[in-house]
């Protein structure tokens, strides 16, 4: 068995069942798809909330079952995706870091194509998949990313620049992989609603570091999962959740102005007007 110099991050904040979507099916769906790749992950580190329900979950799976390096920490503070990634990775010690969420999973030969594209690509700092993009049903719906690869659409084939991501904002970060020191170093994700990887992206150019695609299906993402961060932000009537059109407009707006700022300046929607 071979081994990658990375490691992938699991952010879990909730153990509940929602609908016919049973959590211990998704995560061990999830661990599966790592478990099954050849060249594996120096670690997995899943990261939990300070929570009886996520807790008492994560002390009753079994782990043992993968042939994983795995790891269980705990985030005290905020257990929001944002928080929970950028809390992991601070306590990664591989030279890369990637992350998988609980109901995604990775392709079969993506590790085998991340290591590969290290080698490969040393000036490049961050590799994103191609993504296949499915229903909740498990239907397809679309690729991602896969425009990178497209004649003329970036200066280079199959890399991203800032001009192009200020243009088309419809690259995805999910499955990224990602150098750790630079991750954290411009500070990783930032509490912005919505358009939070947008953002990271543009932040991520703009300070001057390289990215690639790798032209390969790695990454298989559930869209608008029901009880998913983004299906709440159209479908939640709860007031830290919902996003109304408008809204909406204002987080986009906010992120081609925020991604100047390595530092979180914690922008807050308030009748249109931005609040530091």
């Amino acid at each position: 068995m071979k081994k990658t110099n990375l490691t992938v991050i699991v952010p879990v904040h909730s153990v509940e069942d929602i609908g016919t979507q049973k959590f211990d099916v998704l995560f061990d769906i999830a661990l599966s798809s790592i478990d099954r790749n050849d060249t594996k992950p120096e670690k997995v580190l899943i990261v939990t909330c300070n929570c009886i329900d996520v807790i008492a979950k994560m002390e009753t799976f079994d782990f043992k079952k993968y042939d994983l390096n795995i790891e269980v920490i705990t985030n005290d503070g905020d257990s929001d995706y944002q928080n929970q990634l950028n809390f992991a990775a601070k306590e990664v010690t591989t030279e890369f870091m990637s992350v998988l969420e609980f109901d995604d999973e990775v392709s079969k030969t993506w590790y085998k194509n991340v290591e590969e594209h290290i080698q490969a690509y040393s000036d490049v700092d961050m590799f994103l998949p191609i993504i296949n993009d499915v229903a909740e049903d498990n239907k397809f719906i679309g690729l991602s990313n896969e425009a990178v690869w497209a004649y003329n659409f970036t200066e280079n084939l199959g890399s991203i620049d800032l001009e192009t991501l200020l243009e088309y904002p419809n690259i995805s970060p999910c499955g990224m992989v990602i150098k750790t020191s630079v991750y954290n170093e411009i500070n990783g994700l930032k509490q912005i609603k919505l358009t939070f990887n947008y953002e990271f992206l543009l932040r991520f150019h703009k300070n001057g570091y390289k990215s690639m695609v790798i032209p390969k299906i790695g990454y298989k993402h559930i869209n608008m999962r029901d009880g998913s961060l983004f299906w709440l932000y159209k479908n939640s009537e709860a007031i830290e959740y919902k996003i109304e059109p408008k809204e909406a407009i204002f987080w986009m707006e906010t992120a081609k102005k925020e991604y100047m700022f390595n530092e979180d300046r914690h922008i807050i929607y308030e009748e249109n007007e931005v609040t530091e």
